[in-house]
């Protein structure tokens, strides 16, 4: 996961928001769809037209707007709203991942934290699992009295969203490999370049699929 940065809220949702009907009530239920294709423009800007949890690419097919916090005093507010990717919504259950596996579950909103990034670490096993001394999965299972509230809280979203489903561990593990063999001999001066390029978006708007995987990878050559 990464942080996300919330642009201005769409005029067309403050409008809908407003409506003051007798026997309507604004609801998630009830968006228009001509709200709902702003709402998705802006989200796609805000998050580099990346998922929003696991930070594979996303289009308007590949797409689901998504509540956060599943209550309706927050279903309507922007800041409550992020594009979930839907790839693997036609796979077994124990490979599916992101908004599918959320459902109404908690979980932290690290999304909206600015140290977002802090909280993880990434293996070379494709994994990624909570900052800290244990670097797999297995081990902060198997330690998980000795990890801090923070680093259990973040283990169990990780396990929520399902973050380490095979398809994803792959991919990420194909990252570390192609990283490991392009950046060996590189120097500081590139490295630093590297992850400067790979943290922002490009003339379209997109930021690089598994953006902040790249950027840990790149960090801990």
């Amino acid at each position: 996961m990464r942080y996300i940065k919330k642009s201005k809220e769409p005029q067309s949702l403050i409008t809908f928001k407003s409506i003051q009907v007798k026997n309507f009530t604004p609801t998630f239920e009830v968006l228009p769809p001509h709200v709902i294709q702003d709402i998705f423009n802006a989200l796609m800007q805000d998050q580099g037209q990346l998922c929003c949890y696991c930070m594979g690419e996303i289009t308007g097919e590949t797409a689901r707007l998504v509540q956060f916090i599943p209550s309706e005093e927050e279903a309507l507010l922007y800041t409550n709203l992020f594009l979930a990717c839907n790839h693997s919504n036609s796979l077994a259950p124990p490979h599916q991942h992101c908004y599918i596996k959320k459902g109404t579950d908690l979980i932290p909103k690290y999304i909206a934290d600015t140290e977002c990034a802090s909280h993880f670490r990434y293996n070379t096993l494709g994994e990624i699992v909570p900052a800290g001394e244990f670097r797999t999965i297995r081990k902060c299972v198997d330690n998980y009295r000795k990890l801090t509230p923070v680093q259990q809280a973040v283990l169990s979203a990780i396990d929520i969203l399902n973050l380490n489903a095979e398809r994803l561990c792959d991919q990420r593990k194909a990252i570390y490999t192609q990283i490991a063999s392009l950046f060996n001999k590189a120097k500081k001066e590139q490295i630093g370049e590297a992850i400067k390029k790979f943290g922002q978006k490009d003339k379209q708007g997109k930021l690089k699929r598994f953006c902040e995987v790249i950027i840990y990878y790149l960090k801990n050559l």
